[in-house]
């Protein structure tokens, strides 16, 4: 086949496993995704507030700029 990374896991899976273990597959990563995405975002939370003394105002410029980034990304994809 052409397939290569995940696609050829998933192929590999459905063909020994059967068709329902790429929808696990796909489950599992989007958890693993969505899980690292929350993780990140408090490790750099609680840096900026290390960073800035406990002073919790400095939150506020910060989640503006992960909204910000989130729209660039999100926007850059549609295009």
């Amino acid at each position: 086949t052409d397939l290569n990374g995940v696609g050829l896991l998933q192929y590999a899976l459905s063909n020994e496993m059967g068709d329902w273990s790429g929808t696990v597959l796909a489950f599992a990563i989007f958890l693993f995704c969505f899980t690292t995405i929350i993780a990140n975002y408090s490790y750099s939370e609680t840096n900026v507030l290390f960073l800035s003394k406990g002073n919790r105002m400095a939150l506020l410029p910060f989640r503006l700029m992960v909204l910000a980034m989130v729209n660039v990304i999100e926007h850059k994809k549609q295009i």
